[in-house]
């Protein structure tokens, strides 16, 4: 394992009109998050008008160790974003010229096939890809309804990514206790863990169902910086809900090269997904109106913040789980 000062973690969290879950995932993260300064946190968001806008410029002033972007193009800020741990001129100059192409109408055969044949030649010119970033750098992303609920050490995750060269990536919300798949209202059945260590624990994703086998995800997972910059900059999306479909269609591809997930033996994050955001994929989300944007919004603007001392310990049945909010008064 390389040692811990040379190791690079990009964070990106994705917002959308939500300070006060934002402001949840962040104080959570940076709460059972033990090693939490080997990451370098960026927050990608993007408000509707100025009311949503002045919250975040709150947390901008609450947070000076995030970088907040706001969103101009979000496909073209998510590239900047992870790009960011650093390439060379030559790997920033190919890898923009792919990712113009894909973005493009100037490409004549069918979108997915170009996107097979860009994806086959980056998974399998794997010099080409050592060389584009450091080994050592790794990829967090994050959204803003995910909530941390216990502690876990990100050098943990790094060296269970560094020992097995064929995971994925680390998965932090799946776990034995998630048995209930919520976007499709259904039981899921465990796959076939492997213990590896005291708590961790390594499967084979293509052989599992729903979430054990939808191992690209930007809710609450770590990759290599290696394998999913070259990834992403070859699809075309302009939306964190059609990026996460682009990079699983992408998945009957990397199976060949990366066959297993690893996971917490007891998932440490999960989303809340209490209310939703966009209108781009109808997803399951709740409809109370105690919990709706509008309403969190304005008890943010109150001063009022997501308690997120009373959700230490919590145990998810799932990846997604609606449980309901305490809230407390802001201090100082």
């Amino acid at each position: 394992m390389p040692r811990s000062k040379s190791i690079k973690i990009q964070g990106i969290v994705y917002s959308f009109d939500r300070a006060m879950q934002l402001d949840a995932v962040l104080r959570s993260w940076y709460h059972h998050c033990r090693d939490a300064e080997k990451t370098r946190l960026t927050v990608l968001f993007k408000a509707s008008d100025i009311f949503y806008a002045n919250q975040y410029a709150v947390l901008v002033n609450e947070y000076p160790q995030v970088t907040f972007v706001d969103e101009n193009n979000f496909r073209r800020d998510t590239l900047s974003i992870l790009t960011s741990l650093g390439y060379n001129p030559f790997q920033q100059v190919w890898l923009q010229l792919v990712s113009y192409l894909i973005n493009t109408e100037c490409i004549r055969i069918p979108l997915i096939k170009t996107q097979i044949n860009c994806l086959a030649r980056i998974v399998q010119a794997k010099a080409f890809v050592k060389n584009a970033v450091q080994e050592n750098s790794f990829i967090l992303f994050l959204v803003d309804d995910a909530l941390f609920v216990r502690d876990f050490w990100l050098n943990e995750v790094l060296q269970a990514l560094h020992s097995d060269p064929e995971a994925i990536g680390f998965s932090l919300r799946l776990g034995r206790n998630t048995k209930y798949c919520y976007t499709l209202n259904s039981l899921q059945a465990p796959p076939s863990f492997v213990q590896v260590g005291t708590h961790l624990l390594v499967y084979p994703w293509k052989e599992a169902k729903l979430d054990f086998a939808y191992p690209l995800e930007i809710s609450s997972s770590v990759y290599r910086a290696q394998m999913i910059i070259p990834l992403v900059a070859t699809l075309r999306f302009h939306h964190p809900n059609k990026m996460e479909g682009r990079l699983a269609e992408c998945n009957p591809i990397l199976n060949k090269y990366y066959k297993n997930l690893i996971c917490f033996d007891t998932s440490v994050a999960f989303c809340n997904p209490v209310n939703m955001v966009q209108k781009i994929v109808p997803n399951r989300a709740g409809k109370l109106f105690s919990y709706s944007v509008r309403n969190l919004a304005e008890r943010f603007e109150n001063g009022e913040r997501i308690d997120i001392d009373t959700l230490d310990g919590f145990v998810p049945n799932g990846c997604h789980q609606e449980i309901g909010f305490l809230f407390q008064k802001k201090h100082g």
